[in-house]
């Protein structure tokens, strides 16, 4: 349970929140092309074995998967509607996949979610858990670091 003031800012009200589930949460990661990402959580496809760390960004509207990944899945990135998207300077085409994520738990329930993904042969940058389809349908979420740099946080959430 998370506890903090209410969001109308009065401190003498309490904001009470139960999250379902935590897990890891770095911060400072390298990707696996050896970009750092300032915000990580483990994600996994239950058709793959292990996990792969993933950049947690409120910022993006999608959610990308790597094309290795996407390969790997078996997914056909051929087919589809095209999508256009602007990532940071640059303008992605792709698809858009519905595909099950697992973020894996290290207390509660693990988050089982279903967002589309943004899928190009062109992205060259790490796993993205975005706003639009993850983040927006969760209840709520919260992200608490570790106290010293080299020390794991938790990413706490709710689903809807």
């Amino acid at each position: 349970m998370t506890t903090g003031p209410a969001p109308n800012g009065d401190e003498n009200q309490l904001l009470h929140v139960s999250y379902e589930g935590a897990s890891r949460f770095s911060v400072f990661t390298s990707s696996p092309d050896g970009r750092l990402m300032p915000a990580a959580v483990p994600c996994k496809f239950d058709d793959l074995g292990g996990e792969m760390d993933a950049l947690l960004d409120t910022g993006s509207q999608y959610c990308f998967m790597r094309p290795d990944v996407a390969k790997e899945l078996g997914l056909d990135t051929a087919c589809g509607d095209r999508e256009h998207v602007w990532h940071g300077d640059r303008r992605y085409a792709g698809v858009l996949v519905r595909y099950p994520v697992r973020i894996p738990a290290v207390a509660g329930q693990d988050l089982l979610a279903e967002p589309p993904w943004f899928v190009t042969e062109d992205w060259d940058g790490p796993m993205v858990l975005g706003m639009t389809g993850f983040l927006a349908a969760l209840r709520a979420f919260g992200c608490k670091p570790g106290v010293d740099p080299d020390e794991e946080g938790s990413f706490c959430f709710l689903q809807a």
